[in-house]
């Protein structure tokens, strides 16, 4: 089954608008109004006010609440951006290929300043805490063997009791475990940038696109942040060029959701 890349991943973005783009409810409404019109009109995906709408509504929504907005609604916000411009062209396949495969790198580069930049993160101070105050990364680390299953209740019930103690004590994860968490973050989030930024007609082009699933797959099945994981994905697929990673960024589209569904419900 041939995948169309913009047919596919244009629809994909809408959906990511539509379901994850959280923002002030009456320009939200707008930016969700016209991805709906987008999905149910398919020719309105090529016209450029369809997209710089979106994007208008977006900006503005994230704008009026500005101490709200994540990281994942920049990107959106640039996706949205590239997608109008690349409507414009004469290739818009191509051109929003290229203008995912840059959005993606530019992403993972200033995560990866953001991270050398913070002494917390490089000295493993960040690391060895990351796992103490979500309850899913705490599982994580007793099933590695990196944090004893009672300090782990004694963590949780510490932070449960943050509200009346002013001081709390918890005991943080094993420095190994720390410091390859933070040596596997930098490598990941390094070698999607480089795979992204290597022209295609190179023999190591789908550096990129593995690296990529391998971090939404060991990422967002932890910390269902399916914002960001669905517009990654959507990114992904609009710049793959195999039937077989089309197949994978699509899975990925749709298992994130699920699974952080699923999970809240069990």
């Amino acid at each position: 089954m041939r995948i169309d890349r913009w047919t596919t991943a244009s629809a994909a973005l809408l959906l990511v608008i539509i379901g994850f783009s959280d923002a002030w409810w009456p320009l939200r409404s707008v930016a969700v109004a016209l991805s709906l019109l987008g999905l149910l009109v398919p020719e309105t995906r090529d016209r450029s006010w369809l997209w710089f709408g979106i994007t208008a509504a977006l900006g503005g929504a994230y704008l009026f609440e500005w101490w709200a907005t994540d990281n994942h609604h920049l990107v959106i916000l640039l996706a949205c951006m590239l997608a109008g411009l690349a409507v414009g062209t004469a290739d818009t396949e191509s051109n929003f290929a290229m203008g995912a495969r840059l959005l993606v790198a530019a992403t993972f580069g200033a995560a990866i300043i953001a991270k050398l930049l913070s002494g917390d993160f490089t000295s493993g101070v960040f690391g060895e805490l990351f796992f103490v105050f979500d309850h899913r990364l705490g599982d994580l680390a007793v099933r590695a063997g990196a944090l004893d299953a009672a300090d782990r209740v004694a963590n949780d019930a510490a932070l449960r009791d943050l509200e009346v103690n002013n001081v709390i004590n918890l005991q943080s994860v094993d420095g190994w475990f720390a410091a390859g968490f933070t040596i596997w973050t930098i490598a990941i989030e390094l070698l999607i940038v480089v795979g992204f930024l290597i022209p295609r007609s190179r023999r190591f082009a789908l550096v990129g696109d593995v690296a990529l699933l391998v971090f939404i797959a060991t990422t967002y099945t932890v910390v269902p942040v399916v914002g960001f994981a669905g517009v990654l994905s959507t990114l992904g697929l609009a710049q793959a060029e195999t039937t077989w990673t089309k197949r994978l960024f699509l899975i990925a589209l749709v298992a994130i959701p699920l699974q952080s569904a699923a999970s809240r419900l069990i």
